[in-house]
């Protein structure tokens, strides 16, 4: 697949930004702390402005996490919360490898044709243990506001999959590193 072609070409890190950020670019400084630190994942997050809407890093079980919003306690100001998640992150090759209970062998083998549904197999199992989110939304059907309900997976749940001494956090301008896509009447 993919990953083992970019590993086999020497590739270490993977840059990755969600639509919700036009802002995201490859940082040299950034993406030489990282390589330095030998983390799997690092995720870029920014300082909010009063009444910002979104993901934040918080602490859940004692661990640092990503938290979506809508999964906030509804009493809980978020406000309290000084940043929020950009949806830029790096992964190393070697923290991708990581979270599928991987080696660059076992992908080699898994890489072969006659492995694939074994290769499926596995990558489904390590990702039914990450969260849905049932999502209620509007949509146009047929020229009416219809609700509809969306299961939706989110990238920064990806970093539960790593042990939390190799996720990363770091803070970054806001005013040079995100421009979202998104106004606050799209979050609600």
């Amino acid at each position: 697949g993919a990953l083992l072609q970019l590993i086999n070409r020497d590739v270490k890190y993977i840059c990755m930004s969600t639509l919700d950020n036009l802002g995201a670019t490859i940082d040299p400084v950034e993406l030489g702390y990282f390589a330095r630190s030998g983390k799997g994942m690092l995720a870029e997050i920014g300082r909010k402005y009063e009444n910002d809407q979104g993901g934040a890093p918080a602490r859940v079980d004692g661990k640092l996490r990503m938290v979506e919003q809508q999964y906030f306690d509804p009493r809980f100001d978020q406000d309290q919360l000084p940043e929020f998640n950009t949806a830029t992150y790096i992964f190393s090759t070697d923290g991708i490898l990581e979270m599928f209970g991987l080696t660059i062998d076992g992908l080699r083998e898994f890489s072969k044709p006659e492995k694939k549904r074994e290769f499926v197999e596995h990558v489904e199992a390590v990702c039914g243990a990450l969260p849905v989110y049932p999502v209620v939304k509007e949509t146009a059907l047929k020229g009416q506001k219809t609700p509809v309900l969306q299961f939706e997976q989110m990238v920064q749940d990806s970093m539960l999959m790593l042990h939390a001494e190799k996720r990363m956090f770091i803070v970054v301008d806001r005013e040079k590193r995100f421009f979202p896509i998104k106004d606050r009447t799209d979050l609600d």
